[in-house]
């Protein structure tokens, strides 16, 4: 599954229904929610979305749980669709 950035997933369908969890941050204790959430089936890699402030690591941890990437301009881009 490749990596969607919110943005172009906002574009393609003017809303962001599908991203039910946003972790900010996705440190140490990120990562074991993320993990725990995935493993339990709570959520499904295409309803959640990482952001980490260093690009690098974002990408890193989208392509490693093959969730959605979370960019700087999300909250402009949610404003905007609500």
């Amino acid at each position: 599954m490749p990596v969607i950035p919110i943005s172009q997933q906002i574009k393609r369908t003017g809303k962001i229904e599908p991203v039910k969890l946003i972790i900010v941050g996705a440190g140490k204790m990120g990562g074991a929610i993320l993990t725990g959430a995935l493993r339990a089936e709570i959520f499904t890699t295409d309803e959640v979305g990482i952001y980490h402030p260093d690009p690098k690591r974002r990408k890193y941890l989208c392509e490693q749980f093959q969730v959605l990437e979370v960019t700087e301009k999300i909250s402009e881009e949610i404003i905007k669709v609500r």
